[in-house]
């Protein structure tokens, strides 16, 4: 069974009729239980500890992957997205806990001021760092300040590293999505979050009082954020400013520096940075161009021009056996018949024989 609702969505001007699905409805439950167990803990206990990232991710979940993987539903059932994203949910819970952890991370001044400790004590409460609580982090007014600025943004890199361990997923996310509201809609926050995190990495004003990216970048990300491309170029672009902020002293350094590749890695292999796609004049479409300056583009070129010459030297052989030039022609542009009828000779051979052998078993046996 379902229980059906309609709701007024303004998505492209049309009216969408919802089915909430049984799942959902346990989801909303889940999420219901785990916020009178955060409250009653801290009603019990005057604060709030995540003591492991175990205990971390599945706040994180509860808070923002059940958006995720909600709103997953809502695009499939609207039609505007292909029916399986809805079960896409690590995808989908990956895109939520991006978002979530980048505002953790940013608002940690305010959320200690008010008894709000979601930095998991796994990551900040290391002994190389030798912080007891959390608001330790930003007294550095002893003789020893610099050092503790300093292993606070070690323990703030370790954050910054758990974070960025869901833009690969964030990004496969995107990638499948077809409908430009939509996909509008997702991208947009997943660039501002990696633009968050590229400012409050190792930024010592972020342990001092809420930062935020400023009106003008905010803007440039949203006219920017309109494809996959665009938006994995702005990830990998913010990935390459946080490695160059990174440090060797820094504890986290070796698993920032993997972090920032993999989002390179990603870009590289499904947006290849020597291939730009442009807009012919001609009207006859979008059209690569590469770069000339780049070693693989010259890959590209060679592999073309091999291409082509056996493309030329199958037709002059054609030409050679006593095909006419137009019956080549048409022969390079539609494929020769020839090896399509190979195969299905070599297809019904098989068959043939197969039922030989089965007439032979059943005649030896009878």
């Amino acid at each position: 069974m379902r229980a059906r609702v309609d709701v007024d969505l303004d998505w492209d001007g049309e009216r969408m009729r919802v089915f909430v699905l049984p799942h959902a409805l346990i989801a909303s439950r889940r999420r219901q239980f785990s916020v009178l167990a955060a409250t009653e803990l801290a009603a019990t206990t005057g604060s709030i500890y995540l003591e492991t990232i175990e205990e971390y991710d599945p706040y994180c979940h509860y808070v923002a992957g059940l958006v995720g993987e909600g709103l997953s539903g809502l695009f499939s059932a609207s039609k505007k997205e292909a029916p399986w994203l809805k079960d896409q949910l690590e995808l989908s819970n990956s895109t939520g806990l991006l978002l979530q952890k980048t505002n953790i991370i940013r608002d940690y001044r305010e959320d200690v001021e008010q008894q709000r400790f979601f930095w998991p004590r796994e990551i900040w409460g290391k002994k190389e760092y030798g912080f007891k609580e959390m608001k330790e982090m930003y007294m550095w007014d002893g003789p020893d300040g610099q050092s503790v600025k300093n292993r606070a943004m070690w323990a703030q890199s370790g954050m910054v590293v758990d974070a960025l361990r869901h833009a690969i997923d964030s990004l496969d996310y995107l990638r499948v999505l077809k409908s430009q509201s939509i996909f509008n809609f997702c991208a947009i926050p997943q660039t501002m979050a990696m633009a968050t995190l590229e400012l409050c990495f190792m930024n010592p004003a972020m342990f001092q009082r809420n930062i935020k990216i400023r009106k003008a970048e905010a803007a440039s990300l949203i006219m920017r954020s309109t494809n996959p491309r665009e938006v994995a170029y702005l990830f990998r672009d913010y990935a390459r400013k946080i490695h160059a902020k990174a440090v060797p002293e820094d504890p986290n350094f070796l698993r920032i520096s993997i972090a920032c590749g993999k989002i390179e890695q990603w870009c590289e292999h499904h947006y290849p940075s020597f291939v730009s796609i442009v807009q012919s004049t001609a009207g006859s479409g979008p059209s690569p161009v590469f770069n000339e300056s780049d070693a693989r583009t010259r890959i590209v070129h060679l592999t073309d021009a091999q291409d082509q010459a056996l493309s030329r030297k199958k037709r002059e052989e054609d030409i050679r056996n006593g095909l006419k030039p137009d019956v080549v022609a048409r022969h390079a542009e539609q494929g020769s018949p020839w090896e399509l009828y190979l195969y299905v000779g070599a297809a019904l051979g098989m068959m043939g024989l197969l039922s030989l052998g089965v007439v032979y078993t059943v005649l030896y046996f009878s």
